[in-house]
């Protein structure tokens, strides 16, 4: 049948790995190029990201449609916003 020996298939294959020193583990040798070369992608980007400053929020920039959209009319200022409201209506009939 087959000469080979498992044990000594187990060993030889075992004699090919690779100690990976973060994790300890014995991995392959493309395993362990493939570890490293995300490390250092991950490691890149923090880099990247400590150098880039953080960003200011934004003012939220609104639309006088927005801002009239959002209106809450009460009493003192219900007439106002009714002419306006008007005002803009008839407006964008006359466009048309």
């Amino acid at each position: 049948m087959a000469d080979s020996n498992p044990i000594q298939e187990a060993e030889a294959s075992m004699a090919n790995l690779l100690l990976d020193e973060v994790t300890g583990e014995k991995v392959s040798k493309s395993e362990l190029k493939r570890r490293q070369k995300k490390r250092e992608k991950e490691a890149e980007k923090k880099e990247k990201a400590a150098a880039v400053p953080p960003k200011a929020k934004a003012e939220k920039q609104t639309s006088a449609e927005d801002d009239e959209a959002n209106l809450n009319p009460n009493v003192s200022n219900l007439s106002h916003w009714i002419i306006t409201r008007n005002f803009y209506a008839s407006q964008s009939m006359n466009i048309g």
